[in-house]
């Protein structure tokens, strides 16, 4: 007799029943209840009739912008306006729009979102675990219609009128969640997400019990797919790079010696050729004013997938990132980091491991037409010494790359999109990212001007398009806390996505780029360096409006201690109009620490001063 797995043990079985559940997993092909299917924005589009319920003028402090909005919405089909009215009930054949915080129908939610854990608490708008400021953020809540389980119905509610007209856009597309939360006046999905199923026909309490509910063991699926890129191999790339045995990479360190060959070797393992002139690895180069001001010796690591196609091949895609970070803080040492190692994880131990991984699959899987040149830059963090040497090496129009990615600091995306910084350089590359978010759904965020400076630039000044893949600016920024735990390796894998796809269209493409470098379209990067203050905010790159908006703030910082939030737009500092995060900086470069500067803002449709003082940085 074969002998069965016993699935479940009997050692804790109960003498009496305390619930039961029929296909708790959903795995029956079946119809399913409503009660089992969580509401969505999309079933409120989706009805043949619609109420608009607008707040009474005492109910909420934006009762006339709501009662605008609903006048916009109401050109959509079958749709009728009204006033809330608390002794009414919400009729039964048609589903409803709650509009505004303080509107009375509000209750009609109490249900759902009680069982969510989600609503307005005091000054939070809560989503489960996830909590945001009332003040300059809005929401959207979904509930099933409490007198009718197949219609149901939205709340949406807002901090400031400025939001209105980007929700009323916005909505409609964010069709399947439950609920959303935005940020600023444009306004910023900042959470989103489903309600757990409320219940379900299927299900039966028979008697009160203290024992938690049965939950079915994991199943295996029948298959699985090799992933694309390894998750553990760009760990281990981090960990390695990171490392404190490689004292921060710094120029001069037998760290950034031994990383070079490092990146050579996984070059050679991955199946490329060496790409140097006269047939080596490496593009040796001397540079004048190294740490201790005598000359330094630097090193590009340098490798080439050949292309097929031999008019094509000459200009080659070039695939960059670079390895050498701070040291103990030189070039760049900010205050209470000096003589630290700075171990540089996201800035750019993350760029290198996504182009090594890169280097592994397309070289086992992609025959391209044009050459693909995967490029280890160093001296990035001494003013671009590496990168620039390269691009003088290949600006020859003999020579010259078709288009290059800088792979920086991409190692903190969490579930923020990719920053395509340099996008204005060629009029494709917002074609580019569009499709490769199609494709792969790694979305992305097209900035046409590069901040920081980083090594795309240099292609830029050879004329060739060019952009860098960012993640985003942090607080660990250039400091020794910058560390290989804090590294998203999910971010890494959705950085690799869009670099392989964005490279294997590039490296396929027979038409010349639209550069828009020669017509005065894309401009210079807007530098960091050389600035001796902090403020202490992070920008929002991806904002194209008036002034300046901020992405983050730094705990601590001056920014923080004068009261600015993330979403605020610095409008003008001591008086000079900030018309672009190029005119912050130049602002920034002219002060010295202890400098107090007035600072005058926006916060959603109010205008605001505040004092700072400077700290070094």
């Amino acid at each position: 007799m074969t002998k069965k797995t016993q699935l479940y043990p009997l050692d804790d079985v109960i003498d009496e029943v305390a619930r039961v559940d029929v296909d708790p997993a959903f795995d029956l092909f079946r119809r399913l209840d409503r009660a089992e299917i969580p509401s969505t924005l999309g079933e409120v589009f989706g009805a043949p009739k619609t109420l608009l319920l607008v707040p009474a003028a005492g109910d909420d402090p934006l009762a006339e912008a709501w009662a605008a909005f609903a006048k916009g919405w109401a050109k959509r089909g079958d749709v009728e306006i009204a006033v809330s009215d608390p002794s009414k009930p919400l009729p039964t054949d048609r589903s409803v729009w709650v509009l505004g915080s303080g509107n009375s129908a509000r209750r009609a939610f109490a249900e759902t979102l009680a069982r969510a854990d989600a609503g307005l608490r005091e000054d939070v708008i809560v989503f489960g675990r996830t909590e945001l400021p009332r003040a300059a953020h809005s929401f959207a809540f979904t509930a099933r219609h409490p007198a009718n389980a197949e219609l149901a119905i939205g709340w949406i509610g807002a901090s400031h009128a400025a939001a209105l007209p980007g929700l009323a856009r916005k909505l409609p597309h964010y069709g399947k969640y439950s609920y959303l939360g935005f940020q600023g006046d444009e306004p910023t999905n900042v959470a989103k997400g489903r309600w757990d199923a409320a219940g379900s026909p299927l299900a039966r309490v028979v008697a009160e019990s203290t024992l938690a509910r049965a939950t079915l063991p994991t199943r295996m699926p029948l298959a699985r797919l090799a992933p694309v890129f390894d998750p553990a191999r760009l760990q281990a790339h981090v960990d390695w790079l990171a490392d404190d045995a490689r004292e921060g990479r710094g120029v001069g360190t037998q760290g950034l010696a031994d990383s070079a060959v490092y990146i050579a070797k996984a070059f050679r393992t991955a199946g490329l050729e060496p790409g140097a002139a006269g047939g080596g690895w490496f593009q040796s180069f001397e540079v004048a004013g190294g740490p201790d001001g005598q000359p330094a010796k630097l090193k590009n690591v340098v490798a080439v997938l050949k292309g097929s196609d031999p008019k094509l091949a000459a200009h080659p895609v070039v695939l960059g990132a670079h390895y050498d970070h701070l040291g103990k803080g030189w070039p760049d040492a900010r205050k209470g980091h000096e003589g630290k190692i700075h171990n540089g994880a996201d800035d750019n131990a993350s760029g290198v491991a996504v182009l090594l991984e890169l280097a592994q699959l397309l070289a086992s899987t992609h025959k391209p037409k044009r050459s693909i040149v995967f490029v280890a830059f160093s001296g990035e963090e001494w003013g671009r010494k590496g990168s620039m040497h390269y691009a003088a090496s290949v600006k020859a129009e003999a020579t010259k790359p078709f288009a290059m990615i800088n792979i920086d600091s991409v190692g903190r995306l969490g579930e923020k999109k990719l920053t395509i910084l340099g996008s204005g350089s060629a009029t494709e590359w917002r074609h580019i990212a569009m499709g490769v978010g199609f494709t792969t759904g790694v979305e992305s965020e097209c900035v046409a001007e590069g901040p920081a400076g980083s090594d795309q630039v240099s292609f830029h000044e050879i004329g060739v398009p060019a952009v860098q893949v960012f993640s985003g600016l942090h607080g660990d920024y250039h400091r020794s806390t910058d560390t290989a735990e804090k590294v998203d390796i999910d971010g890494l894998v959705k950085a690799a996505t869009f670099v392989r796809e964005s490279a294997v269209y590039l490296s396929e493409r027979e038409r010349p780029m639209t550069s828009t470098l020669g017509a005065g379209k894309a401009k210079p990067a807007v530098a960091t360096k050389g600035r001796r203050v902090s403020l202490g905010t992070m920008p929002d790159f991806a904002y194209t409006g008036e002034g300046v908006r901020i992405g983050g703030v730094t705990p601590g910082s001056p920014a923080a201690t004068a009261g600015l939030a993330k979403g605020d737009i610095l409008l003008s500092i001591d008086g000079t109009e900030l018309v672009d995060l190029r005119g912050f900086t130049d602002v920034l470069r002219a002060k010295a620490p202890g400098d107090v500067i007035t600072i005058r803002f926006k916060r959603g449709d109010e205008l605001r001063e505040a004092k700072a003082t400077l700290k070094a940085r």
